[in-house]
């Protein structure tokens, strides 16, 4: 669940783009289907997209840990991540408050109920998947168009999602995620610099 941004930035132009950041995340999660733009305060080691990277060195701090998927986890990210947010990454995904990856590496673990998805009592405290995509965009641009309607969506947004490795099972997860409400998980899916937020009110379609 997202909270306050990590408190890293130092100099006036890094907090600018820090609050910046912060904004755009909190849109697309209270616009559920809109494409935000996020960039980092300083480029990130590939394959780490840029609004990932900025997604994580802004709400990523010593008190939310993060995990890595087998393909983020090289040295190089490792590296960039402990020095950005001052954070060391979490051995258990489900420890975790953020999960980055793509989400044929993240789907078993999903499907397999180890994610925070909160309690009764405190459901905020639960995790945020930030899943890296093929592409995202707002009007038709290749893939296919997913429809949001729910909390925050006054007429159904769409917009088009390229997501070629376990498409079915991933619309199949956010669906279960939705009916569990007020547990369970938020998404925030990444693509380059844009990003879609889908917290788990969200309705989720794929149009045929």
């Amino acid at each position: 669940m997202v909270s306050s941004p990590a408190p890293t930035a130092h100099s006036p132009n890094r907090s600018h783009i820090a609050a910046a950041n912060f904004r755009a995340i909190l849109n697309a999660l209270a616009r559920p289907g809109r494409v935000e733009t996020a960039i980092p305060f300083r480029a990130a080691p590939e394959p780490l997209f840029p609004a990932a990277a900025a997604i994580l060195t802004t709400l990523v701090d010593t008190d939310a840990p993060y995990w890595l998927s087998p393909r983020l986890r090289t040295p190089e990210i490792d590296a960039y991540a402990r020095f950005e947010t001052s954070a060391a990454a979490a051995q258990d995904p489900g420890q975790a408050d953020f999960l980055l990856g793509d989400w044929s590496e993240i789907a078993p673990i999903a499907t397999a109920g180890r994610l925070r998805i909160g309690t009764a009592e405190y459901p905020d405290r639960s995790a945020t998947l930030i899943l890296t995509v093929e592409a995202l965009a707002q009007t038709a641009d290749g893939g296919c168009t997913v429809c949001v309607d729910g909390p925050g969506v006054e007429t159904q947004h769409r917009f088009q999602l390229a997501l070629s490795e376990q498409a079915d099972a991933f619309f199949a997860f956010l669906a279960r995620n939705r009916t569990g409400f007020p547990l369970g998980v938020d998404v925030i899916l990444t693509a380059h610099d844009r990003l879609v937020g889908l917290p788990r009110t969200a309705r989720v379609m794929r149009e045929a």
